[in-house]
């Protein structure tokens, strides 16, 4: 039996931390291939250089960060450029059946156009919510419109995307995978 190949983008430690439920989960089942693309922050020694800890997730994974990631936001292009090219590549030679995408950070774009046209299921995690004064709402509302299936944390924010238009069979309430990581430190 062919393995279904599920990929998820990391940008960041909070993403990672939040998808981290969902990664151990499927990494119990047989014919799951698992592989998390780290672009974004995590190779950034102010951010504590996070892509040490993936390291140690005993997950496969591959390295998409951009070798000039830079936190400025005149650099956004630039850095979803470099960021798009490695997943671009990464999505070519792998073939993933599925590309997990967890919010609203903008360099999640990078991985949903990479997918896109490439008969990829794009799952969101976490959209149709709102962050009043920010740019997150055009890049998570953009990737919601460039993914299959959504998963929300309430019925507000599936409701939301109902509204912009996706159909209601693809759109799930499923809570917060993030808060199940929190039991650890219980």
């Amino acid at each position: 039996m062919n393995k279904k190949k599920i990929y998820f983008i990391s940008v960041v430690r909070s993403d990672y931390l939040r998808q981290l439920p969902i990664i151990n989960y499927l990494k119990t089942i047989n014919n799951i291939y698992l592989k998390i693309l780290i672009t974004g922050s995590h190779s950034h020694k102010l951010y504590g250089e996070t892509l040490n800890d993936i390291k140690k997730s005993n997950v496969l994974w591959e390295n998409c960060c951009p070798k000039k990631y830079s936190l400025k936001t005149k650099d956004i292009s630039s850095n979803l450029k470099e960021c798009l090219g490695k997943i671009d590549k990464t999505i070519k030679k792998d073939c993933p059946d599925i590309l997990v995408l967890f919010g609203d950070r903008y360099e999640f774009l990078a991985g949903a156009l990479a997918a896109f046209g490439k008969k990829i299921l794009i799952v969101h995690i976490h959209g149709g919510s709102v962050t009043l004064g920010a740019f997150d709402d055009q890049v998570r509302h953009s990737l919601t419109k460039l993914s299959h299936i959504h998963l929300t944390s309430i019925k507000q924010y599936a409701d939301r995307i109902q509204q912009m238009g996706e159909e209601k069979w693809r759109i799930k309430v499923v809570g917060a995978p993030g808060i199940d990581y929190l039991k650890n430190f219980s």
